[in-house]
């Protein structure tokens, strides 16, 4: 580092400590917030859309995630792992991902936002992608919107 930006600019710089890099929910408990990481599978990049709705009716919220980045430092490599992923709640913050073949999401770009969108047979998913295409997914099963408890 001290290379690339010398070590005067360094040591002068403003610093800031990161202690958690997990993407998580947080659940207020009382006005304190209690965090529980995101499983695996959605710690392999950045997550810039989240959409919170019942997947698969059992009226338990489930989230849609998707992200990567293209745009980082010249020092740093991008970050292009995901896929974009469905995970199952158990009404209790706990989520399980799902397979791409069986839910069908595949957001394989640099995505930097997701909606849920009405549709003429029902619900779906848009999610923007940073000089990539746009992507419709239609949720099979016919959700409505739901938040955390």
């Amino acid at each position: 580092m001290n290379q690339i930006y010398g070590a005067e600019n360094i040591e002068e710089s403003f610093k800031l400590e990161a202690t958690q890099f997990a993407s998580m929910v947080l659940e207020n408990d009382g006005g304190k917030f209690r965090y529980r990481p995101l499983p695996r599978l959605a710690q392999v990049s950045s997550i810039n859309g989240i959409e919170v709705l019942d997947v698969n009716g059992d009226r338990h919220p489930d989230l849609i995630i998707a992200g990567n980045l293209y745009g980082t430092e010249v020092e740093t490599t991008r970050y292009d792992a995901s896929i974009g992923l469905v995970l199952l709640g158990d009404g209790q913050l706990n989520f399980n991902p799902v397979s791409t073949t069986s839910s069908g999401v595949d957001i394989n770009h640099n995505c930097k936002g997701m909606s849920q969108i009405k549709l003429a047979s029902g619900m779906g998913i848009i999610s923007a992608n940073n000089n990539g295409p746009v992507q419709l997914f239609r949720l099979n099963y016919q959700s409505t919107n739901t938040t955390l408890p």
